[in-house]
């Protein structure tokens, strides 16, 4: 991949660099090489539901806890824990759009 930008300074700054600073081949390539990622990569799935990265965290959670404290990690009571706490999320982005 090319540089991002030609300046040095703002080589040491990128993170608050706005993206208009990037130089066009930088960004071609970097949507380029995202587009590939995203078209190569298929979504980690559970009991047929594709999960978000916040539901894996859960399940990684859940399994570690169980190892931590002894008892051998139980894929059904993580999955619903999961699945129930997703319900939630549901209702409280539910509840929330409808008293705005």
């Amino acid at each position: 991949m090319v540089r991002p930008v030609e300046n040095e300074r703002d080589l040491q700054r990128l993170q608050s660099l706005p993206d208009s600073e990037f130089r066009p081949e930088f960004k071609a390539q970097v949507t380029n090489l995202r587009n590939r990622i995203y078209k190569r990569t298929r979504p980690k799935m559970l009991n047929g539901k594709a999960l978000t990265g916040e539901m894996l965290l859960e399940l990684c959670l859940a399994y570690t806890e169980a190892i931590n404290t002894g008892s051998v990690p139980n894929i059904q009571t993580a999955w619903s824990y999961v699945c129930q706490n997703e319900c939630q999320r549901a209702i409280n982005g539910c509840i929330k759009a409808y008293e705005e």
